[in-house]
């Protein structure tokens, strides 16, 4: 619109010589802005309110304050104004050459006047410089959305459902070991389901940290090493990739104390040595190694994977520490009512 109005300078000066006041003119460039922007600020009310339930509809669960999300009459009245501002701005911008009206006429020439040269260049470099930003602001989040998903996650999240399970029972183990066994056999049952167990889930920022951890082999002794307490199950639901040994059985449950660790932690423990069969030992306890699964994220996806060990969950007194997370992968969709 502005850009249009620039060039207007002969017609204005027309209607001035044929009797037109300059008050008329600039009301008259003043509706045509307004008429543009409230136009424009209209429409994409009416795309907010349509597209905005749309957008919180698709939008994860889990998305802090994601039911407060609305468009309500803050945002039509903020509509408004900035609308009603920018056709008043570009309508006032607009009308200048009507209160400098030249002698000029149609057909005859004239010369430009170097401030509306620069007037139009510098709507264009604007113009530009607009286009520019959005371009590459747009390129970077699809950069950014592209590379976290092509992030390995270490398992498959596709088809698996997991819910939050309170340990309830304060400080009670057993019963809380229980409890949780009792629940994973019913989910077990239901149709659909592939796998189902119970740990910390990952993308969490849970889980409880060991220091003073010493690996057979490994004079070094470390510290911050993560343990979660998980059942049997937990990662056959999850769809983690085993790189050697093997997942925990129920089985494991009445022998002697056994773990999985993570590719970092194997890695970090004993190089390019086979870790199957290999102890770690933290807090008094020998604990020995049946398999390494692949590094799961914890936390942030841009986190890379910490050392961690996984224990069995009525192997642990980590079963306490925190929220767990009964997980399962289903070949269907299974009723959340009945489950």
């Amino acid at each position: 619109f502005l850009a249009h109005a620039s060039g207007r300078r002969d017609e204005l000066a027309t209607r001035t010589a044929l009797g037109a006041t300059r008050a008329r003119l600039v009301r008259q460039t003043l509706t045509e802005s307004l008429l543009v922007s409230l136009l424009g600020g209209g429409l994409g009310f009416l795309l907010a309110v349509w597209g905005v339930p749309l957008l919180v509809a698709m939008a994860p669960e889990d998305v802090p304050r994601l039911r407060q999300i609305g468009v309500d009459w803050t945002t039509f009245a903020f509509t408004a104004i900035v609308s009603g501002a920018v056709g008043m701005l570009c309508g006032l911008v607009a009308s200048m050459p009507a209160r400098r009206p030249t002698a000029a006429v149609p057909g005859s020439i004239r010369v430009t006047a170097p401030g509306t040269s620069r007037f139009r260049q510098g709507l264009t470099v604007c113009e530009i410089a607009l286009a520019l930003m959005l371009v590459v602001a747009a390129t970077l989040m699809v950069r950014t959305v592209r590379a976290l998903g092509a992030i390995e996650l270490g398992f498959d999240p596709a088809r698996v459902i997991y819910a939050e399970l309170p340990t309830t029972i304060p400080w009670n183990l057993v019963r809380s070991q229980e409890l949780h066994a009792a629940v994973i056999e019913r989910v077990k049952a239901l149709p659909g389901v592939r796998a189902a167990g119970v740990g910390v889930g990952p993308l969490s920022p849970g889980g409880m940290f060991t220091g003073g951890l010493v690996a057979a082999g490994n004079p070094r002794t470390f510290d911050m090493v993560r343990v979660d307490a998980v059942s049997p199950g937990y990662f056959e639901a999850l769809g983690a990739r085993l790189v050697a040994g093997r997942f925990f059985e129920s089985s494991d449950t009445s022998g002697p104390v056994v773990i999985l660790v993570n590719e970092a932690a194997a890695h970090a423990f004993w190089g390019d040595a086979d870790p199957i069969g290999q102890t770690v030992t933290h807090n008094n306890h020998s604990e020995e190694v049946i398999g390494v699964v692949a590094n799961l994220r914890e936390g942030r996806l841009e986190d890379e994977p910490g050392l961690t060990i996984y224990q069995l969950s009525n192997q642990s007194r980590n079963f306490l520490a925190g929220t767990m997370l009964i997980t399962l992968s289903t070949s269907g969709m299974v009723a959340a009512s009945t489950a």
